[in-house]
C-alpha cells in the first residue's frame, strides 16, 4: 500500500507603483516613484511598506558655456535617494503561534509514551518590513565623441529595522525556531569607477575597459545583544 500525502499553503503580496518623470530640454532629469507593498506575511497591523526614491540628473556639456568644448562628448551629474524593502527572511504565518507532536512522555510504569502536543513555534509578533535606505551621486563623462567613457558612483545603504532571529534559551524547549524581531542596523558605503575606452583602426574594432570599486560594510545599532549560557 502507497501512502501519499501533501501540504498546502497560501501566500499573497500586493504592490502598487506611482511614477513621476520630467525632462527638460534634454538637460534637466527628475524622476520619482512611491511603492506600496502588502505582505500576509506580516500581521494585519503591519502589512503594508511605503517606500518612496528620488532621483536627479544635470547634462551640463548641454549648457551654453561647454559647447565650445568640441572633446567633451557627454558630462552628466547623477543623485539618488530611495527606500526598497524586504521580507524574504518572514515565513509564512510566522506570527501565528504552531503546535506540533511528538513531545512524548512516558507518564506511568508500562513502558508506552504517551503522545505529547508541544508548541514548536514562537509567534514573532509586531514585526514589520525591513527597509533598505540607498543614497548615492554619480558622474558620466565622455569624450572624443564617447570613445573614452568614464562612470563614477559613491553610495551609502542602510538597512534599518533589520529581521534577525532572536536568541532564546534552551530552557524554553524550543530554541531552534526562535522568532524574528526588528533588530539593528547596518551600514555599507562604497565606491565604483568604470573606464572604458573604444576605437577602431581600419577594420579592426577594439575595447579596453578598467574597473574599481570599494565596499565597507558595518553594523552601527543592535538591540536585544543579550548574552546567556546555552545547554
Amino acid at each position: 500500500m502507497e501512502v501519499l500525502g501533501g501540504s498546502q499553503t497560501i501566500f499573497a503580496l500586493t504592490s502598487y507603483l506611482a511614477r513621476f518623470t520630467y525632462n527638460y530640454a534634454d538637460k534637466y532629469f527628475l524622476t520619482a516613484n512611491f511603492r506600496a507593498d502588502g505582505s500576509s506575511r506580516f500581521d494585519a497591523n503591519n502589512r503594508w511598506g511605503y517606500f518612496p526614491s528620488v532621483s536627479g540628473a544635470w547634462r551640463i556639456n548641454e549648457e551654453p558655456f561647454l559647447r565650445s568644448f568640441e572633446t567633451l562628448s557627454n558630462l552628466k551629474i547623477r543623485a539618488s535617494i530611495g527606500q526598497v524593502g524586504n521580507q524574504a527572511p518572514v515565513r509564512i504565518f510566522q506570527y501565528e503561534t504552531t503546535l506540533g507532536n511528538g513531545a512524548n512522555y512516558d507518564f506511568g510504569n508500562d513502558g508506552e509514551a504517551d503522545i505529547g502536543i508541544v508548541e514548536n513555534r514562537f509567534p514573532s509578533v509586531g514585526i514589520k518590513w525591513e527597509t533598505n535606505v540607498m543614497r548615492g551621486i554619480g558622474i558620466d563623462i565622455g569624450l572624443w565623441q564617447d570613445r573614452l567613457n568614464i562612470t563614477a558612483d559613491a553610495y551609502i545603504r542602510k538597512t534599518q529595522d533589520m529581521l534577525t532571529q532572536v536568541r532564546i534559551p534552551l530552557s524554553t524547549g524550543n530554541a531552534d525556531d526562535s522568532p524574528l524581531v526588528n533588530n539593528g542596523e547596518v551600514e555599507n558605503r562604497g565606491f565604483e569607477l568604470a573606464i572604458n575606452y573604444n576605437d577602431q583602426i581600419s577594420d579592426l574594432s577594439y575595447s579596453v575597459d578598467v574597473n574599481f570599486s570599494t565596499f565597507q560594510n558595518k553594523v552601527t545599532f543592535l538591540q536585544n545583544n543579550s548574552v546567556f549560557i546555552d545547554g
